[in-house]
């Protein structure tokens, strides 16, 4: 049982990273107010930081909230995300500088998934390191809260 539902995860990684970075055939344009607002951590590579939120504003993030039992890698309060720049090219839709676990900033991509404007759901984005995408939290699934 433990089997079949450990490769049900794996695969379902697999195809969901596959979208993630994959080209897209057709241009986004979006500005930093897409990300503006609070944004919960849904998904990544490092599980006990799942559930953390952070509010972008300004082309910065800032974490408000940590789930119960996280690490003290990051704090309430730290700046998580900063230098945003929208970049729209076909991968990708922002670059940033993102503060990882070991406290170096690492410059990551941002993808947006699903814009809730456009398409009546939840605005979700993807966040990938762009040097050490291998590491454990580098690849990363936010969804807006607001």
């Amino acid at each position: 049982m433990i089997k079949y539902l450990c490769a049900g995860i794996l695969l379902y990684f697999i195809v969901f990273q596959q979208t993630a970075c994959s080209k897209r055939n057709f241009p986004q344009n979006y500005d930093l107010s897409f990300l503006e607002g609070k944004w919960i951590r849904v998904g990544s590579s490092k599980v006990e930081y799942d559930s953390m939120v952070l509010e972008i504003e300004g082309g910065t993030a800032r974490i408000l909230e940590m789930p119960y039992g996280a690490g003290d890698d990051f704090q309430v309060g730290d700046l998580k995300w900063q230098n945003i720049t929208a970049i729209g090219n076909e991968y990708f839709d922002f670059l940033m500088n993102d503060l990882s676990g070991l406290g170096t900033e690492e410059e990551a991509w941002i993808r947006v998934l699903e814009d809730a404007s456009s398409t009546g759901g939840q605005s979700r984005i993807f966040v990938i390191h762009r040097v050490y995408e291998e590491d454990a939290g580098s690849d990363q699934w936010w969804v807006k809260l607001e």
